[in-house]
């Protein structure tokens, strides 16, 4: 298996040799989440399941976030569970079923343990793609290593930095209230996300916390899921559109 580039730009782009499949329009939004570290920009480790051949796709990346160099293994759905922290395997096994049963997107922090035997603390973003019977075809997304982070910012200082901001705090945590029920990930990764997005945009913090609270509660939103609300508010942003922080 060859490990390939992918091409986030406007047009889609080949994901590997082996699949002949396309970057999907959300993927942008989990490119920009590479700088999750302060805002530094740092390669995202990709990754693509097809779910007819049991068959995974890794990025260079991705080998090399598991301690390998690239092709030095055989990417399997066993292999990426073996290096799942412990107390974290059952858990996001979990998450790969509920994803495989019905496509949704889903965003999931924990811990993995590379070839080396160092324990790093990741963001893994994705969703499925389905067929015309809405059976999932395929699973996209990357991992964000954010183990620096986690380190240079504690849960402590994260809700210091929130409460400096007392004037808006009530809007951004019900924004993390958001994320936090959309993706099911915990407080501190949600204000992650919001800090990143506020950076990256060069949209005061305030502000997009204002219009992701205003997708869930004055848009007609239809049919859409939590999380598919979620993601594409981040992915407008992520392109530089604005989705409604200007209101």
């Amino acid at each position: 298996m060859t490990s390939t580039d992918l091409d986030d730009s406007e047009a889609p782009a080949p994901v590997g040799p082996a699949f002949g499949a396309t970057v999907e329009p959300w993927s942008r939004t989990l490119t920009a989440l590479a700088a999750l570290a302060g805002g530094r920009s740092e390669a995202v480790a990709r990754f693509r399941y097809e779910v007819c051949t049991d068959t995974w796709w890794w990025s260079e990346e991705m080998f090399t976030l598991h301690g390998f160099a690239v092709n030095e293994v055989t990417p399997t759905t066993e292999l990426l569970l073996d290096h799942k922290h412990p107390e974290d395997r059952a858990r996001t096994a979990g998450r790969l079923m509920a994803v495989l049963d019905g496509g949704d997107p889903f965003c999931c922090r924990h811990r993995i343990v590379d070839a080396t035997g160092r324990v790093r603390t990741v963001l893994s973003l994705g969703a499925g793609s389905c067929d015309d019977a809405g059976a999932v075809r395929s699973v996209a997304g990357y991992f964000v290593d954010m183990t620096d982070a986690v380190r240079l910012m504690s849960e402590e200082q994260t809700r210091e930095a929130v409460q400096r901001s007392a004037e808006s705090r009530a809007d951004i945590e019900q924004a993390k209230g958001i994320l936090i029920a959309a993706y099911g990930i915990d407080a501190e990764a949600a204000y992650h996300l919001l800090r990143w997005h506020s950076q990256h945009a060069n949209i005061k913090l305030r502000r997009i916390a204002e219009g992701l609270v205003r997708t869930f509660t004055d848009a007609d939103t239809g049919a859409a899921t939590p999380r598919r609300r979620a993601m594409t508010f981040l992915e407008a942003l992520s392109r530089g559109d604005d989705p409604g922080t200007s209101g």
